[in-house]
């Protein structure tokens, strides 16, 4: 007997139907796998081998009561030591591996019957939870989460506990946020800062968790709670200003929603090494505001013929400016990067009624810069003033 079909998303249905060919007790896996990472492995080949090896041994001792103690530590230790972004294709090949022979799902009475012994596994052995949390059945991911004690050990387990907040089943949610509340404040800071390099950029593509968040954002949330620490911020802001490559810029943008790195933005603005992180705190300086994208909403052209369109929704908050604005715009000017001078540009172009003769040194000095799209600005600030 095959289980029921469950209302599921069409990019679920059709990972679970690639595995349901490959695997058919895999295609009973009833878990989310993240859509970007679909295309990856889902198997035990998405884990070290050594790694998948001991918790196929962990498993087995489970099943017949003589799992090794060695076997199990390793395997919670091993799976806590992976990168926060193999989350999902992580979780999704432990749950394949959690699975009993297929021809044990034969029965809605032998589902119970498992759920059952994995539940009582669970309150007798110690760290089981860790292994469990990506377990294929929905009511033991919730009992692992409810059963978690102890801090989050490493950036894999914080970010392990935060996918559960997106997680298909309600319950397992609402036990995510709950276990969240209790492990994030207990985490260093360091660890904080592993996982939400990479929560902050996937979390926002997230839909299920946005139901539990508090409004507005930055009174509530799982992230809004580690960016309430000083400490998580602190480390935060010293990876932005060191970093050497990736999509820095667009981590400030997302880490901005919250005030924690209010503070650290002048600081970003003169003396982070990549141009974008200065032009981006820069830019929240002069606006006096942060924006970061929240996705899109749909916009009609037309009801009349069903037209509509996908359109940005851009998040907005407000900040208050440490330094004045001619020291702003000075600083950018005299940046070494034409991204950076830019943005000072703008916030010229922007304020020069404010700023007035004040500027006019700096004004011709950008009309003789290297970078066309500065003395671009420059030149409708010389021209407007020529006209009046």
């Amino acid at each position: 007997m095959s289980l029921p079909r469950m209302s599921l998303p069409a990019w679920m249905r059709t990972i679970l139907a690639r595995r349901r060919l490959q695997n058919p007790a895999s295609a009973l896996v009833q878990d989310e796998a993240d859509p970007r990472d679909a295309v990856r492995p889902t198997g035990s080949s998405a884990l070290p081998a050594s790694l998948a090896a001991r918790i196929e041994r962990v498993v087995a001792g489970l099943r017949d009561g003589t799992v090794s103690r060695a076997d199990l530590d390793a395997s919670v230790s091993g799976l806590a030591a992976l990168p926060p972004s193999s989350v999902a294709v992580a979780g999704a090949a432990v749950a394949a591996l959690l699975l009993p022979p297929a021809g044990r799902w034969s029965s809605p009475g032998v589902l119970r019957d498992h759920r059952r012994a994995d539940l009582a596994r669970l309150g007798a052995v110690s760290d089981l939870d860790r292994l469990f949390l990506f377990h294929p059945d929905g009511y033991v991911r919730e009992a692992a989460l409810r059963a978690w004690e102890g801090p989050a050990r490493t950036g894999f387990e914080i970010a392990a506990i935060a996918y559960r907040l997106n997680d298909w089943v309600l319950p397992v949610r609402s036990a995510a946020q709950d276990c969240a509340a209790r492990v994030f404040p207990e985490a260093e800071a360091g660890r904080a800062v592993e996982a939400l390099l990479f929560l902050l950029q996937r979390m926002p593509e997230w839909q299920r968790w946005q139901g539990l968040q508090a409004d507005p954002p930055e009174n509530g949330g799982v992230l809004g709670d580690l960016m309430a620490r000083p400490d998580v911020c602190a480390r935060l802001a010293e990876h932005l200003r060191l970093a050497r490559t990736g999509p820095t810029a667009r981590l400030l943008q997302r880490a901005a929603r919250w005030p924690g790195l209010d503070p650290a933005l002048p600081d970003l603005a003169r003396h982070a090494f990549l141009p974008s992180v200065r032009a981006c705190a820069l830019r929240f300086l002069i606006e006096e505001r942060a924006t970061w994208p929240e996705g899109t909403r749909r916009e009609w052209v037309d009801k009349t013929y069903g037209l509509a369109r996908r359109v940005r929704v851009i998040g907005e908050r407000r900040l208050v400016r440490t330094s004045d604005l001619e020291t702003l715009i000075a600083m950018g000017a005299g940046d070494r990067s034409g991204l950076v001078r830019r943005v000072a540009a703008d916030g010229l172009a922007v304020h020069r009624a404010a700023l007035g003769e004040r500027m006019n040194a700096l004004v011709e000095r950008l009309a003789d810069d290297t970078s066309p799209s500065v003395r671009w600005r420059a030149a409708f600030i010389q021209k407007e003033r020529a006209a009046r």
